[in-house]
């Protein structure tokens, strides 16, 4: 009996693990998706309207900033794939 509560023990401590885990991809997901372009876009607003550049030049480098950031985001998309790997498991 007391063999299998130290398992129990044992599987949901590793269950904090796997979740504490996914939680930390599922931020760094966040991070890399919405934060950052977002912090991309308002830096390049601020530094070409502190230029004081056209509204519609700022507009189109803000538009290739972002796509240069996507671009990056695309060449490491190799990388990236391999820490945001996803697996199911059939509880029960």
């Amino acid at each position: 009996m007391a063999g299998l509560a130290l398992i129990l023990l044992i599987l949901r401590l590793r269950d904090r693990r796997l979740i504490q885990k996914y939680l930390c991809y599922g931020l760094l997901a966040v991070l890399l998706a919405y934060i950052l372009p977002a912090v991309v876009i308002l830096a390049t607003f601020a530094l070409l309207f502190s230029l004081h550049l056209s509204e519609l030049w700022v507009a189109l480098i803000t538009l290739v900033a972002v796509a240069l950031y996507g671009g990056i985001l695309y060449l490491c998309r190799n990388r990236l794939q391999q820490k945001f790997t996803f697996r199911l498991a059939k509880r029960g």
